[in-house]
């Protein structure tokens, strides 16, 4: 049974090589050790945690392995993605797919984007997509902000 009023935040995690039995223990370990939220884990055929809470993390999983769903934030070129650049620059410069604009569609190759060095793009249909919005002087910033409001943090 869900508990009243628990939000769900769920973490998925791709590797390239290594022991997967070896990593999903260090990770139980890891996150399981201590006191304070309820924790579940889910890792191809390993599960642990309550249920509610486990089949949350599987499902985070699926959509992680089908590119569908979920926030990226460590990807291949996020370094480059510092100050300000380019469209072009950010989609050549790391494994982001499209920039988007919000209300607008694709950004054009040649906007500029003012990264305020905070750039979480999204899974969707497979791709890797920055959701950005227009900003003073013609240029881009991403949607999400590095330091959203306090004052948003009690909505629901």
């Amino acid at each position: 049974m869900p508990v009243a009023d628990q939000r769900l935040s769920c973490l998925s995690v791709q590797l390239r090589l290594g022991d997967s039995d070896s990593i999903w223990r260090l990770l139980v370990e890891a996150l399981t050790s201590g006191e304070g939220a309820a924790i579940a884990l889910s890792m191809g055929d390993h599960h642990v945690g309550p249920d509610d809470l486990r089949a949350a993390a599987a499902a985070a999983a699926r959509a992680h392995a089908a590119r569908s769903s979920g926030r990226a934030v460590h990807f291949p070129g996020v370094s480059n993605l510092v100050g300000t650049i380019s469209v072009h620059q950010l989609l050549a410069g790391s494994s982001i797919d499209r920039a988007r604009v919000l209300a607008v569609g694709d950004a054009d190759p040649e906007m500029v984007v003012v990264t305020r060095d905070h750039v979480r793009p999204l899974w969707s249909g497979g791709q890797l997509v920055l959701s950005t919005q227009t900003a003073v002087g013609g240029t881009l910033v991403p949607f999400e902000t590095p330091d959203p409001s306090p004052c948003c943090a009690d909505h629901r």
